[in-house]
């Protein structure tokens, strides 16, 4: 497995081209019972230094389309070391997903609960203003009427 960035991780360019090499039928091999090189599309040359030439040319092909990891500067991914890491600790971690249905049942969940929520809150007004109203400390005025608050004999 390659563990290289600038690569896919599981892709070796070098067997990925060794591989392409093996199945490509230009390249160009001795053929005994003939003494010439002969390729897999039935091209014949009759030297080696022709052959070579042809080879190399292929090569050169295969190594611009998969370079060594070297080539273009790849480096080792390197894990931290960390204290007792685990091998759960060493995976990427996933997020769970989060599904956003907005169904019917859905919105029936939601008004409820802002029902409940504003039943609370109401009931907590309810408490503040009894709590206000009928505490006589709250207030000196309470109780006296308005015309007394005003100062007015004669209502």
């Amino acid at each position: 497995m390659n563990r290289y960035k600038g690569y896919l991780t599981g892709i070796n360019p070098n067997y990925t081209r060794k591989v392409l090499q093996e199945e490509d039928p230009r390249y160009f091999a001795y053929e005994s019972t003939t003494g010439t090189f002969v390729n897999g599309k039935d091209q014949e040359v009759k030297t080696m230094k022709e052959a070579v030439a042809a080879n190399d040319k292929i090569d050169a092909e295969y190594k611009a389309a998969f370079p060594p990891q070297k080539a273009i500067g790849a480096k080792p991914v390197r894990y931290s070391r960390v204290k007792n890491v685990t091998p759960a600790d060493a995976k990427p971690k996933i997020k769970p997903v989060e599904f956003s249905f907005n169904t019917e049942l859905d919105q029936l969940a939601r008004n409820r609960k802002e029902l409940e929520a504003s039943r609370v809150a109401a009931a907590k007004a309810a408490a503040d203003f009894r709590r206000a109203f009928y505490n006589p400390l709250a207030d000196e005025d309470r109780g006296k009427g308005l015309a007394n608050i005003m100062a007015v004999d004669d209502v």
